[in-house]
């Protein structure tokens, strides 16, 4: 009976890692894919920056034909760095809740192993009082033939 529970138990067990392992396989992707948001929008404020930078420059030579257009670059870079922002917040908002769901699994899996681990003691325990029951009506039985035969 106890055989048969510690199987199911271990059974249980390996679905829970199996289970833990996907999650972890989620979260690596869910914070792989917030990095290449973090790197996007670093890029998109790097174009922004520089876009400023050669307006200034396209100021004080008073080439207003390439200000407008270097504007121009830096209103695009400012809406594309917006719109990666947005990107980022929810893929923040992704890899936060796949954190939560790896680690729920992460403990369940603990439970469930202490779980296994303690049954199995309990098993070992019982099966140890078994033999040395065993051993000691093995032993009274001898004891009793001795004295019965030295009583003859």
């Amino acid at each position: 009976m106890k055989a048969r529970r510690i199987g199911s138990l271990k059974r249980i067990a390996n679905l829970y890692d199996a289970v833990e392992q996907m999650r972890s396989i989620s979260l690596k992707q869910a914070s792989e894919a917030l990095s290449q948001a973090e790197n996007a929008l670093s890029v998109q404020r790097a174009i922004a920056a520089a876009a400023r930078d050669a307006g200034r420059e396209a100021i004080a030579a008073g080439d207003r034909a390439e200000w407008m257009l270097i504007t121009t670059q830096a209103t695009v870079a400012t809406s594309r760095m917006n719109k990666v922002e947005g990107l980022r917040v929810a893929r923040t908002t992704s890899r936060d809740a796949a954190l939560t769901e790896f680690l729920e699994s992460r403990v369940k899996t603990e439970q469930i192993e202490q779980l296994v681990d303690a049954m199995r003691q309990q098993a070992e325990a019982a099966e140890m009082r078994r033999t040395q029951a065993e051993a000691d009506d093995r032993y009274l039985a001898r004891m009793r033939w001795r004295m019965v035969r030295d009583v003859r």
